[in-house]
């Protein structure tokens, strides 16, 4: 190994210390860039590109469907016993009034509404539209 080889090893190490990892990354995307497996940065450079375009048709039927199987889920869900126990939980916890547990009247934190909400929901629940079994989240 040479000296050469053995400095310019040592340069990396003192700027990847010294540089902050966020600076570090935009020095590489503005270079263009980006080692062979950095799939985070790639991901990263799509996200940032596919906010500016349009989805799918197909896509866009495919989350509506997502949204409203979820509702329907957390609206079932809620009179059976893990949601009536999480919303006897909630209503006890209290909390600032920051939003609305579905199905209820209760005004609660926002943590608490959606602790609420995700043990509303029965998993796994068949999809209100195709019969199988959702995937779009779980409690």
């Amino acid at each position: 190994m040479r000296r050469r080889r053995i400095l310019q090893g040592l340069s990396g190490l003192v700027a990847a210390a010294v540089l902050r990892p966020a600076a570090a990354a935009r020095a590489l995307v503005q270079e263009g860039a980006a080692p062979a497996g950095d799939v985070t940065g790639r991901l990263a450079r799509y996200m940032v590109a596919a906010r500016d375009r349009e989805l799918p048709p197909a896509v866009l039927q495919a989350v509506k469907h997502r949204i409203l199987d979820t509702l329907a889920a957390i609206v079932s869900g809620a009179r059976l016993k893990p949601g009536e126990m999480a919303i006897r939980y909630v209503r006890a916890q209290g909390g600032a009034a920051e939003a609305s547990v579905p199905t209820t009247n209760i005004r609660t934190s926002a943590i608490n509404a959606a602790l609420a909400a995700g043990m509303s929901q029965p998993w796994p629940w068949p999809s209100a539209r195709t019969g199988q079994e959702s995937s779009f989240c779980a409690p």
